[in-house]
């Protein structure tokens, strides 16, 4: 039992009550602070989820920020989880702190932001852990993950604590230490864009299969279920098996065909594309799959185009073929899955070289498998590719994916051909077949751009034979060019 510290939990979601109730299965000592602003809708709506959790559980909840602190022991420590606090509510909980204590801040917050945020608190002596939370439904697990940032001692002060509540994987608790300031948020941010990928990979492989072959949702569910028997499974591919085929109340038609093409964009969605491009590292799966997202708000824009830009005619797939055409998707589906993991990774390994951050990406690739919603078979394997300390600039070298990349790209080239001859818009799909032929081609169709802008703009170019910059006399004669550094 973790009896160490008291924790104060300052909430205005049903996460935040979530917790309360791990804590109390684990019989950790905690107080509870619903913070709102009263009469909103949030508040209203927070009340009455708290309203089924204390029927359950009988958490009292105070409705006073001091009363909370006042119900604490020093260190004290505050766990903020809100889906509307912004850095003012943090300064605000932090006035009522003294040196010393500790706020653990779970908030939607990008990265750079957590990390300005902790070197303000430490000029008063307050620790701080900026940190990803992800509590996953009862349908995947009944435990979290945490991924900490910041003040090692604060983290070793209630890792206790949080490790009880957390999921477990491959004896790894999930409630783990990311690294200095920011490290944890900037995690959450990789995961939610994995996460958001993995959903647009499969997306796009059903509606190929489906729209290609002309199948009914029941014959894309048996599908789906041979997928997870593969390594391909994923606790996303099992939860589309299992709701594909469910049906609207209202019209009786299935969900799928009634939902609205129309995805919000998620604002870490556009963190990791800027933060990506400011590091200098491509995630072309991941950005294709986030474009698809804003073209899908595009809609009166895509219908008018759809009757006045053809679809191309294609070939219908004979019926012979369906049964390899349906295992050739499985395998684009599991490389697009490598992809998008090798390109997030590679991105939090250029990330903690810039920012001396020394990711322990074995334990972030457990932290991602125990308690978040890209679990899956392929992360397993992430697992075992960083479990000795692996330094691998990118797991598409790593012995078992490059093998599966080789054994896998001929049909994977096929599928993107069908896709392109149908005129399906399948971005995430095609990315990835254009990500491996980038990634393994030893020089690029890139050096006629370097002495074009040289010629026309003397900015300058790079050569392979010699270090620096150098500048050609492009109005020399006899098409004979001199260069000078």
């Amino acid at each position: 039992m973790a009896d160490e510290i008291k924790i104060g939990i300052i909430t205005d979601c049903k996460a935040g009550l979530n917790l309360a109730e791990k804590f109390i299965d684990k019989k950790t000592d905690f107080s509870i602070c619903g913070f709102f602003d009263k009469g909103t809708e949030e508040s209203e709506d927070f009340m009455q989820k708290y309203t089924e959790v204390n029927n359950r559980t009988k958490i009292d909840i105070l409705m006073d920020l001091d009363a909370l602190i006042l119900s604490l022991k020093k260190p004290r420590v505050l766990l903020v989880v809100g889906r509307n606090y912004t850095r003012e509510h943090i300064k605000l909980f932090s006035e009522k702190l003294e040196s010393g204590d500790i706020i653990i801040d779970c908030c939607d917050v990008n990265y750079k932001e957590s990390a300005m945020i902790s070197k303000q608190l430490l000029r008063n002596g307050i620790n701080y852990l900026g940190t990803g939370y992800v509590f996953a439904t009862e349908n995947l697990f009944t435990s979290p993950a945490f991924m900490f940032s910041g003040n090692i001692d604060a983290y070793n002060t209630v890792f206790s604590a949080f490790s009880e509540i957390s999921s477990y994987i491959d004896g790894v608790s999930c409630a783990s230490y990311i690294g200095p300031d920011g490290s944890g948020q900037f995690v959450k941010m990789v995961c939610t864009s994995l996460y958001n990928t993995f959903l647009e990979l499969i997306a796009e492989t059903i509606f190929l299969i489906r729209y290609t072959l002309n199948l009914s949702p029941y014959e894309i569910k048996d599908i789906l279920i041979d997928f997870s028997s593969s390594e391909a499974s994923s606790f996303l591919l099992d939860t589309a098996a299992d709701i594909i085929c469910k049906k609207d109340a209202k019209t009786d038609k299935f969900m799928v065909d009634v939902a609205l093409d129309r995805i919000v964009q998620s604002k870490r969605d556009i963190w990791i594309a800027k933060y990506a491009y400011d590091l200098g590292c491509p995630i072309p799966t991941v950005t294709a799959a986030s474009n698809i997202r804003l073209l899908s708000g595009f809609i009166s824009e895509r219908i008018s185009a759809s009757q006045l830009i053809e679809i191309p005619e294609a070939d219908k797939i004979k019926a012979s073929e369906e049964k390899e055409f349906i295992e050739a998707c499985r395998k684009t589906l599991y490389t697009g899955m490598i992809c998008c993991v090798a390109q997030v990774f590679s991105l939090m390994k250029k990330a903690s070289e810039q920012y001396n951050w020394n990711l322990d990406l074995y334990k972030i690739a457990c932290a991602l498998q125990g308690g978040t919603f890209v679990h899956s078979e392929i992360m397993y394997r992430v697992m075992d590719a960083f479990k000795d300390g692996s330094k691998t600039e990118n797991i598409l070298v790593n012995d078992y994916f490059s093998r599966i990349i080789n054994e896998y790209c001929p049909v994977v080239r096929s599928t993107v051909v069908k896709i392109i001859e149908k005129g399906w818009p399948l971005p995430a799909l095609l990315s990835t077949i254009e990500y491996i032929d980038c990634y393994r081609s030893r020089r690029l169709a890139t050096p006629i751009i370097q002495i074009i802008k040289d010629c026309i703009a003397e900015n300058g170019y790079e050569r392979i034979d010699e270090s620096g910059i150098f500048y050609g006399e492009w109005d020399n004669p006899n098409d004979i060019v001199k260069s000078v550094k």
